[in-house]
């Protein structure tokens, strides 16, 4: 019984952040789910709808009407994005302050140095795209603007997850945790085995980043290809 409402929660708050035309399908998919006699049945079903749901996010712009809404709440995803990108980046340089303070060995205060540096580079990235996005989304009060304010909202998050604004994010960050890694496990010895899982496991951050930061660059291409054949239209 509570794997079936758990479920059911998890289909609420996909209908709820689904795009108003989805949320239809979403309760009756709901609506089904209560007819579905095992539990275990009725959580996979609930998955699999969320999952359609917030796949729902990704369909194209199918018609230039939808460019204020899109626009909107692709704003307002960014919003959350940002806040969310700047409190790792407090998070992280404040826990590395912490530690150039309590570690006298060089290696791990160089360590340190190098990760808060390498969090900056990932904050002043962060306010650098959000002033861009937000001077981009700027609106005038002509609703005719708002395709060219969408093109230029997409084409900046586009270059945020791809070419020199994602590889400098990325270079910056890695070398300071491997240092600090490597200086601490000589300066404590651990077992090896711990101490190279932990040094795999983050390099495997690192490169599951790569994909996901590319992906979301090409459907933000996606995105301003659909909506420049749509402008095109006549």
């Amino acid at each position: 019984m509570i794997i079936r409402r758990l479920g059911s929660q998890l289909l609420r708050v996909a209908i709820r952040r689904a795009p108003p035309e989805l949320r239809g399908w979403g309760e009756a998919m709901r609506n089904e789910m209560d007819a579905i006699e095992n539990d275990w049945a009725a959580f996979r079903w609930a998955i699999g709808g969320a999952a359609s749901l917030f796949r729902g996010f990704e369909l194209p712009i199918r018609d230039v009407s939808e460019v204020p809404q899109r626009l909107e709440r692709l704003q307002s995803t960014m919003r959350r994005q940002h806040v969310g990108g700047y409190l790792v980046c407090f998070l992280v340089m404040a826990g590395f302050s912490y530690y150039l303070v309590i570690f006298p060995n060089i290696g791990e205060r160089v360590g340190s140095v190098l990760t808060i540096l390498g969090a900056g580079v990932s904050a002043v990235q962060l306010h650098e795209n959000n002033a861009r996005r937000r001077r981009a989304a700027v609106s005038n009060g002509d609703s005719s603007a708002a395709p060219d304010r969408y093109q230029s909202v997409l084409q900046h998050m586009r270059d945020f997850h791809r070419g020199t604004w994602f590889w400098s994010r990325l270079i910056a960050i890695l070398p300071g945790p491997l240092l600090f890694a490597y200086a601490f496990h000589r300066t404590h010895p651990e077992p090896l085995g711990s101490f190279l899982a932990g040094i795999v496991g983050f390099l495997v951050l690192g490169i599951i980043a790569i994909p996901l930061n590319l992906n979301r660059s090409r459907k933000f291409q996606r995105e301003l290809d659909r909506l420049n054949d749509l402008r095109k239209q006549p």
